[in-house]
């Protein structure tokens, strides 16, 4: 990594944590109909569940939802137990893009692209009155934040590039090392969409075992949090107990998914578990991890939500 690499994941950080606090100032100013459409929509955990996979699957980004769940949360327009099943619906809906990824689709602009156009809009509403200013600010900070994981993701793409620290996505056998090698690789570059994708390139052009493949992107899925983290520094309790939430889920599903997987190669021995995994084997578990997760775990949203009120007073 260069030194100007280094020096954009600083500057890409500090706006990203900017973007934050205007995202959060300006929706504390403009709670009303922004809290009671919210309220409607995550009423109940399936609605929540819907709410998250359909925004998730428009913007191309899970990041981008969990970021905007944290910043209601910080401005307490979204309880952490209203979070929940909308970060079960954004893991769902960010299994889009790999299937978009598999079957060789494009979108006309990415999340990245379409994000900051938002600035010109929060600008001119910045001229308005009070309810405008508190809008505009809130847009201006969500463009930031998409302006800063561009800046992140972009800084961090020689290493992305490079081809020994690609090759450590497929240099162990051990599972538990291929998790923590999935979940560092997503931290690094900020998305679990993008990991997915090298993850999917790199089995055309490499024999990827699905035994290795699957620990991978269970790992994926935790570091994608990373995220969440990033977004919850300098906020109140509810912030950070989303942010958690986020954390929990993907962590927990990783401890039910990965026995379940061996579990089933080591009773019924099936064939195509030992072979190399396509771009589509790739996305069929991704997807599974996500939607098996999400079924195990919102039966348990109570004692998931006390843990996490436990773990931030």
């Amino acid at each position: 990594m260069t030194i100007l690499s280094f020096i954009g994941l600083i500057l890409g950080t500090g706006l990203f944590i900017a973007g934050m606090n205007l995202l959060s100032s300006g929706l504390k100013r403009s709670g009303g109909r922004l809290k009671s459409a919210l309220k409607k929509s995550t009423s109940n955990t399936l609605r929540g569940v819907l709410a998250g996979a359909a925004l998730t699957a428009a913007v191309q980004s899970s990041s981008a939802v969990t970021v905007m769940l944290t910043g209601l949360a910080d401005a307490d327009l979204i309880s952490p137990e209203e979070c929940f099943g909308v970060i079960a619906g954004a893991n769902i809906g960010t299994t889009v893009t790999a299937w978009i990824l598999t079957f060789g689709q494009a979108l006309p602009l990415s999340a990245e692209a379409l994000f900051p156009l938002g600035i010109i809009p929060g600008i001119i509403l910045l001229f308005g009155n009070d309810k405008k200013k508190s809008i505009g600010r809130a847009v201006i900070g969500f463009s930031t934040i998409m302006l800063a994981m561009a800046l992140m993701k972009n800084s961090a793409a020689p290493v992305a590039r490079n081809e020994s620290f690609s090759n450590l996505l497929t240099a162990y056998d051990s599972p538990v090392l291929c998790v923590l090698t999935g979940a560092l690789f997503t931290a690094v570059i900020q998305s679990s969409s993008a990991s997915t994708g090298i993850l999917q390139a790199l089995s055309i052009s490499a024999d990827i075992p699905l035994k290795t493949a699957v620990p991978i992107i269970s790992g994926q899925n935790i570091g994608t949090c990373a995220t969440a983290v990033l977004s919850a520094a300098g906020t109140g309790k509810n912030a950070k107990r989303a942010a958690l939430l986020h954390i929990m889920f993907n962590v927990f599903g990783t401890i039910i998914f990965l026995p379940l997987f061996f579990g089933i190669d080591f009773i019924f021995k099936p064939g195509f578990f030992s072979g190399a995994a396509a771009p589509a084997d790739i996305a069929a578990v991704h997807t599974a991890f996500n939607i098996i997760s999400a079924a195990v775990l919102l039966p348990f949203k109570k004692l998931i939500i006390k843990l996490t009120q436990k773990a931030v007073r």
